[in-house]
């Protein structure tokens, strides 16, 4: 760092906050939280701002990274619920770097493991090998994730992992958390169809959606319940701004049920 203090201009600041976002997760891992964030908002995210999105010597950084970085050093300190609420805030598109977009599934699949909800962990599992499976099949954190799922998962689902010449990922849906008798009630299904991109392929494997007019009148009543728990959610962790936004979401979903 002293070696770039008095450097201007989009290299020097870049190189600066991509150390500022390594030494940000050494704290956490020290179990330093408060440091460990105080880093990545006051010292790496100014200078992201400035820079914008860039690879420069391959970091990958910029503002993206930086809310990556605040995603992981929630996981390190066991916050999965706060760690999936801000992931849930970022489109990994600009990231120019395949890791740190390997590194995006894998985190939000640990914060799943984390929670115990397996299939909504092999999902983005599943998006983290199809980014680079070579990346993956040698990743520590890829390797604990897996074992977390393995732990918490039913009988059939530990067979299938057994047998597989190497692991593969599959759509897997976790009934147990069908509180209403009703698959298309649990999260991972809500998940899958937030957004149209390598998620699609769990439909591949679970197979298509019901479609029918009454299908989508409970589809909105599971909608409002999961808006319901992310405005909790996010009321615990402070996020006044989205809860406010919760407000507007959930008027949407209401005025389709009348």
């Amino acid at each position: 760092m002293a070696d770039l203090r008095g450097h201007t201009g989009t290299e020097a600041s870049a190189m600066s906050g991509a150390l500022w976002l390594t030494s940000a997760v050494a704290a956490a891992r020290r179990g330093k939280r408060a440091l460990a964030v105080e880093r990545v908002r006051d010292r790496a995210a100014p200078l992201a701002q400035t820079t914008g999105e860039t690879n420069i010597g391959r970091t990958a950084f910029g503002p993206t990274n930086v809310a990556l970085h605040l995603v992981s050093i929630a996981l390190e300190n066991g916050r999965a619920g706060e760690a999936l609420d801000l992931a849930d805030r970022i489109d990994p598109t600009p990231l120019a770097s395949r890791e740190r977009r390997i590194t995006y599934a894998l985190d939000i699949a640990r914060g799943y493991a984390l929670r115990r909800e397996p299939g909504a962990a092999l999902l983005y599992l599943g998006q983290a090998e199809s980014a680079g499976s070579e990346e993956i099949r040698y990743n520590p954190g890829a390797h604990d994730t897996l074992r977390r799922v393995y732990q918490c998962a039913r009988p059939s689902m530990r067979s299938q992992e057994a047998t597989a010449k190497q692991p593969v990922i599959a759509g897997v849906l976790d009934f147990d958390r069908a509180l209403w008798g009703d698959p298309a009630a649990d999260w991972t299904i809500r998940m899958a169809a937030a957004k149209d991109d390598e998620r699609k392929a769990f439909w591949d494997a679970y197979g298509p959606r019901e479609r029918s007019p009454a299908a989508a009148w409970r589809a909105r009543i599971y909608e409002a319940r999961h808006l319901g728990a992310l405005r909790l959610e996010r009321h615990r962790l402070g996020n006044a701004e989205a809860v406010r936004d919760s407000y507007t979401a959930l008027a949407e979903v209401l005025a389709g049920l009348v």
